[in-house]
């Protein structure tokens, strides 16, 4: 200041820089030389600073030498008092007659720059309310600027020519080569992620984010939620993350920023306290790249490379039962080799590391059973938490009015078809009960009982085509599942006998609805162990859940015909004979005034059904075929598997039993962006209930497994009440309403 009230400033920029050309040191000095006045040259110091001890010396001795007495240069040098020195002063040969030095002494004030040097800074970078030099002119005025304590920096120059700088009492440099160190430096958030350059893009558009709130301190925590509009991360478990990470189907994955989320979800979870041990937070470590299918393959495959843990099976379990439901594909092909890390564990903890998720791992749980065969029934009582479907299948306690040897048979029957042969003790008694048609009729007409269901307007009849006894404790387990929260149970459960032959011509039903998707299956697959069991386990399992869905205060449930798997050529049977015409693969044959007498392995039987009166037909007692042993399952015999059908009726539970849960998933709402409440009410009501907001009713209807309340769009904020109304059960649904906000912004990183 004392100099500049003297002297005339000339500011160097003005001649170091013009139309982003730089002077040389010589035309530097020729256009100082040619001031005719008493000059301040302001911001040398901020150019020679960078230059090396070589032209630092120089330029310094050539403006010594400038010999004009109409011209006074006063030269102020900033923090470079060292360096000027011992590069300088102490080599230069005048120095002892040279023009006055000042040397003032001040408290050293350190400036910082953060020099970016490594990514691109965009515009909406915000610096926190430092100083930013965008370019070197910038850099050249920045003396005119007051109270500068940190300074943001991008001039490459400025990076490359630093280290010519040292030692240097003003400025303090440290290099910010990513937007992570930008992050830490600028804004002081440290977040625990470690950075990679393929993951760049998602470093600048956090720090973006985080440029909009301009706040210090801001957690990964904060960013998870805000990102997903979370109000209480306390409610959310594994699969909700999951949920969260996972692309939408509708989602172009490289086409917006649902790339930056999954980024977010993972690194936010894998640091989260609470889940820091699980078995997602482990695969979250693990993957590499973030479309779905390298989470979904290391859930499915890393179990096999850690220690045995129950937690970590358990959630694995979880885990694969989510992804199932969201039709994700799994790699089976690589299920064997990974499945072999642990083949020298128990038995029973192998089977531990199963799910019945994947067709895979169903067909190692039954080869594990098969080449175990000795230890059955005790294996078999461990699959009620790994494959329900397959331990009920197999679970015959049941409690029936009816021949206990039934259940004996079936039970021997089900062994067999999951052990892939034929047991003796099934053998015995089909000789035993099937020895003749005396010994046949004795007990088929014991649990013979005509179809003929009444028709009435409130049952609704499903003919399930091919339903045999062989399903009856599997069907009941599962309709008793999925009637979970309804108003509906099993009424009536018990055995019929069909007319013979055991076909669906000599059966016809009247019914509202006839499923025939087993029946399909059978005729059109080729039997294949164990492929056909599992398949068939899941057409049984798509019927029940059909069923339980159907809107009827009664449903009765029957069938034309079983169908057995026993009468393949693997399970020791042969062509012992060679009868033309036969029907079904030679389950039976019409005879047609052929005189043909009862055998060991067949019988003459006339038919009950009335379509097909007085006609006589040969139906086989055995697993033996009239003609070529058949490839698939087959049915027209009278082995107790083809000719038992369950008979089951729906009905509702009465009122007074009923007490209604009404919850909700979505106890926070902004109506500005979306005024649906969906609520959930169990057991399912007879009538559609009512929604009531100060005094005034809502519009509510049924969508899926939901009723839809809509919430008027001038409803208050907060936290309000809503009263449902369900028969004569009255409940309050407190809900927090906010209005407002945006929509996402879809983000493309190119």
């Amino acid at each position: 200041e004392i100099l500049t009230e003297h002297a005339n400033k000339i500011e160097l920029s003005s001649l170091l820089y013009s139309e982003n050309s730089w002077f040389t040191n010589d035309e530097l000095l020729k256009k100082i030389k040619n001031i005719n006045e008493s000059s301040v040259i302001v911001p040398l110091s901020e150019y020679i600073r960078f230059t090396n001890d070589v032209n630092f010396y120089e330029i310094i001795s050539s403006l010594a030498e400038i010999e004009n007495k109409n011209i006074k240069l006063y030269i102020p040098l900033i923090g470079l008092w060292e360096r000027f020195n011992d590069v300088f002063l102490d080599k230069y040969y005048r120095k002892d007659n040279w023009a006055p030095i000042w040397k003032l002494n001040s408290k050293s004030k350190q400036i910082y720059i953060y020099q970016i040097d490594g990514f691109e800074f965009q515009e909406e970078f915000e610096t926190n309310n430092l100083t930013l030099i965008s370019n070197t002119r910038e850099w050249f005025e920045l003396w005119k600027k007051k109270n500068v304590e940190k300074i943001i920096s991008l001039p490459k120059p400025l990076s490359v020519y630093f280290n010519n700088s040292l030692p240097d009492k003003t400025f303090t440099q440290e290099i910010i080569t990513t937007p992570k160190e930008y992050l830490s430096k600028i804004f002081d958030v440290n977040l625990n992620i470690d950075y990679y350059p393929d993951e760049n893009d998602f470093w600048e558009y956090l720090l973006k984010e985080i440029s909009t709130r301009n706040q210090k301190n801001v957690s990964l925590k904060d960013i998870f939620m805000d990102e997903f509009n979370i109000s209480k991360i306390n409610n959310l478990d594994l699969t909700d993350y999951l949920n969260y990470y996972l692309t939408n189907k509708e989602t172009n994955f490289r086409n917006n920023r649902y790339e930056y989320k999954k980024w977010i979800v993972k690194n936010f979870f894998i640091n989260f306290e609470e889940y820091k041990d699980s078995y997602l937070a482990h695969c979250f470590k693990k993957i590499k790249k973030l479309e779905d299918i390298h989470i979904i393959k290391m859930i499915f495959l890393e179990i096999f490379n850690l220690d045995y843990s129950e937690q970590l099976l358990d959630e694995r379990k979880k885990l694969l039962k989510y992804l199932s439901q969201r039709d994700k594909v799994f790699p089976e092909s690589q299920f064997e080799e990974n499945f072999n890390k642990i083949s020298d564990m128990n038995i029973k903890y192998q089977l531990e590391y199963l799910t019945n998720t994947t067709n895979v791992e169903k067909e190692k749980i039954i080869d594990i059973l098969q080449s175990n065969s000795n230890d059955f029934d005790y294996l078999t009582s461990t699959l009620k938490d790994i494959f329900p479907e397959l331990y009920n299948y197999l679970d015959w306690n049941l409690y029936l009015d009816i021949p206990s040897w039934v259940l004996d048979y079936f039970n021997e029957y089900t062994k067999s078809k999951v052990l892939n042969c034929k047991s003796q003790e099934l053998q015995l008694l089909l000789d035993e009960k099937n020895s003749s048609s005396e010994n046949f009729y004795e007990w088929y007409y014991n649990l013979y009982e005509n179809q003929t269901i009444k028709d009435t307007p409130d049952n609704y009849v499903i003919w399930i085509d091919a339903f045999g006894v062989e399903w009856l404790p599997l069907f009941t387990y599962l309709l008793n599942t999925y009637l979970q929260g309804k108003n509906k149970e099993i009424k009536h459960r018990n055995i019929h006998s069909v007319n013979i032959p055991s076909a669906t011509e000599f059966n016809k039903i009247q019914c509202n609805e006839k499923i025939e998707t087993l029946d399909n299956y059978i005729h059109q697959n080729h039997y294949k162990y164990p492929k056909s069991l599992i398949d068939e386990i899941d057409l049984i399992k798509e019927i029940a859940e059909k069923i339980s869905k159907i809107d009827s205060s009664k449903i009765t449930i029957c069938s034309d015909h079983g169908f057995s798997f026993l009468c393949n050529k693997k399970y020791g049977n042969y062509k012992k004979y060679d009868f033309e015409n036969h029907s079904h693969e030679g389950r039976y044959l019409l005879l047609e005034n052929r005189d043909i007498n009862d055998s060991e392995d067949y019988f003459v039987t006339e038919t009950e059904s009335t379509l097909h009166e007085k006609q006589e037909y040969l139906v086989t007692l055995k697993h033996i075929s009239l003609g070529n042993t058949p490839s698939h399952e087959v049915h027209g015999g009278a082995t107790p598997e083809e000719v038992l059908v369950p008979y089951i009726v729906i009905e509702n539970k009465e009122d007074s039993d009923l007490t209604y849960e009404i919850t909700t998933d979505f106890p926070e709402i902004n109506v500005s962006l979306n005024n649906r409440l969906p609520i959930t009410i169990n057991p399912e009501p007879k009538n559609v209930p009512i929604a009531v907001y100060n005094n005034e009713k809502l519009d509510i209807f049924k969508e899926d497994n939901f009723y839809i309340i809509l919430l008027n769009p001038n409803i208050n904020k907060g936290k309000q009440k809503i009263i449902i109304k369900v028969d004569n059960q009255e409940e309050e649904l407190e809900i927090n309403i906010k209005k407002g906000g945006m929509e996402e912004e879809e983000y493309d990183f190119g």
